[in-house]
């Protein structure tokens, strides 16, 4: 029976790009995981599983997360050991229904590195509805309030496009 309604579930596989995959992108990651699990009922996504993962642009594989990044999610009450930074590469775009990067100029060079991706690319913060009206900026060699203000921007961005998603099911 589970076998079954596995089969029944839509995958929704969301991917979240920056430059080098130990800070916004992971932290993008990391708070769609948690609103998932956390603030979306068990009944409105029943339906669907969701499938998070982040790379970076000029990731050095195996680099870990920015200790900031481990500290301030520890500080949501989020256990996160940290990740190994992950270069972005195309069988993650492929396999993506919904990217997201940081910055514009992010978004041209994934385009222009998968010209493939346009209709399923965003700079995170044009997404329909998402009201911040600018990049998300790198906090990397910031203070615990740049982390902290970076994070707040990102997750308003992120909980908009699961919402968004959901709505669509």
């Amino acid at each position: 029976m589970e076998e079954k309604s596995r089969k029944q579930q839509k995958e929704l596989n969301i991917l979240f790009v920056c430059s080098g995959n130990t800070c916004r992108s992971v932290i993008a990651q990391e708070l769609c995981r948690k609103i998932w699990e956390e603030e979306i009922s068990p009944e409105d996504k029943k339906n669907i599983v969701l499938n998070v993962s982040s790379a970076g642009l000029q990731a050095v594989d195996g680099y870990v997360s920015a200790p900031e990044v481990v500290n301030l999610l520890a500080e949501e009450g989020w256990f996160f050991p940290g990740k190994k930074a992950e270069q972005l590469k195309e069988e993650l775009i492929e396999k993506a229904d919904f990217i997201f990067t940081m910055t514009f100029s992010q978004k041209q060079e994934v385009v222009q590195r998968f010209p493939g991706v346009r209709d399923k690319i965003w700079q995170i913060t044009e997404y329909p509805g998402v009201d911040i009206v600018k990049e998300i900026a790198d906090p990397i060699g910031g203070d615990l309030k740049r982390y902290q203000q970076t994070a707040g921007e990102i997750k308003r961005a992120v909980k908009k496009i699961v919402e968004d998603q959901l709505k669509r099911e």
